[in-house]
């Protein structure tokens, strides 16, 4: 009634920077499954994946789990048992070329101030591991679903490519240049980023609603195509609704943080295209981290730019930041000043 009408509409559970999240569920939802032990107790249900290790047959039961408060543990402090080294290689094993961002540098807070915090290899690798596993179980339950169903009755997870997935090097200037987006679509399309022929999203269903709407396909509760297709589009309009303020509260708090260490850095970036006035750049290193930033510098007077210079990498030292400008111009000063030496010498 009421409750599935708020989920469809708020589409996504929110992440906004040093604030708390805006969740999809009320409160009571989550607590009560939520995978720690609580005042609900430790007895939860839940869609169970089974894989055959040697054939990679998979098959799903609704079963009831139990949960450990000891089992309790984050990206960075993983006991490299016996079971977790079988994971990591089960999970190379089901997805063993899966392209995925290994962005090193994330930001987080302490008493309300930014910080940079490095994600090490392990930390990277447990990441990785986890995401391979869900990748796999959407993969499969799209297959099991478009087996069972018309597909106009399920909320697919689409991504075509217009480009051979090949030598992807840099992945976020692939995605960039290739104008790579995803959406949720009824008709069924492969996920050519993933090269997997079916996919949907089906893992997080306190977090995102076409997670819910898979669920109750999988408990045989249908929608009619119109009602899917009313979902599917709110969801797209949220989504990138979401992504753009994302990525400019993430270039932000970068920005920020640089600003507030007030210490020398060393950025790599490159020139990804001039599409007059507007000089495109991605800043894809700090230090020795993997970062990923655009900075777009206005030129009036430009009409080309070298081809040389385009996906050529350059690295620079940088002192002074002003993140609180609006536009971009400003906010690095120095890289400024070597991008216009670079067009005008």
């Amino acid at each position: 009634g009421n409750l599935f009408e708020i989920i469809m509409q708020n589409a996504f559970s929110k992440y906004p920077s040093n604030r708390k999240p805006i969740h999809l569920m009320p409160q009571e939802i989550l607590d009560e499954y939520s995978l720690h032990e609580n005042k609900n107790g430790n007895i939860k249900k839940a869609i169970s994946i089974f894989i055959d290790y040697d054939t990679l047959e998979t098959t799903h039961k609704f079963t009831i789990i139990k949960v450990s408060k000891n089992n309790k543990f984050s990206y960075n402090n993983v006991q490299l048992s016996d079971d977790i080294k079988f994971c990591l290689d089960f999970s190379n094993k089901i997805l063993p070329n899966l392209i995925y961002n290994d962005t090193q540098l994330e930001i987080k807070f302490e008493n309300h101030q930014p910080y940079f915090h490095w994600n090490s290899e392990n930390e990277l690798m447990y990441k990785k591991m986890i995401a391979k596993f869900a990748i796999f179980t959407n993969h499969y339950i799209a297959f099991y679903l478009k087996t069972k169903l018309e597909h106009h009755n399920i909320i697919f997870r689409n991504c075509p490519l217009f480009t051979k997935l090949e030598n992807v090097g840099d992945f976020i200037s692939f995605i960039l240049q290739n104008n790579v987006k995803a959406n949720y679509s009824n008709e069924f399309s492969n996920h050519d980023m993933l090269e997997l022929n079916e996919y949907l999203h089906m893992t997080s269903p306190l977090r995102r609603c076409t997670d819910c709407i898979i669920h109750y396909l999988l408990k045989d509760i249908t929608f009619p195509p119109y009602k899917l297709e009313d979902i599917i589009k709110h969801s797209n309009v949220i989504y990138k609704r979401m992504k753009k303020i994302q990525f400019t509260d993430n270039k932000f708090r970068l920005l920020q943080t640089m600003e507030l260490q007030n210490s020398s850095f060393t950025i790599e970036f490159y020139i990804i295209s001039f599409k007059k006035p507007f000089l495109n750049i991605i800043i894809n290193k700090l230090n020795e981290n993997n970062i990923y930033m655009s900075y777009t510098l206005k030129y009036d007077n430009v009409e080309y730019i070298n081809i040389d210079l385009i996906q050529k990498r350059f690295q620079i030292q940088i002192h002074h930041i002003n993140c609180c400008n609006y536009y971009d111009r400003n906010k690095i000063p120095e890289l400024d000043s070597f991008i216009d030496n670079l067009l005008f010498v």
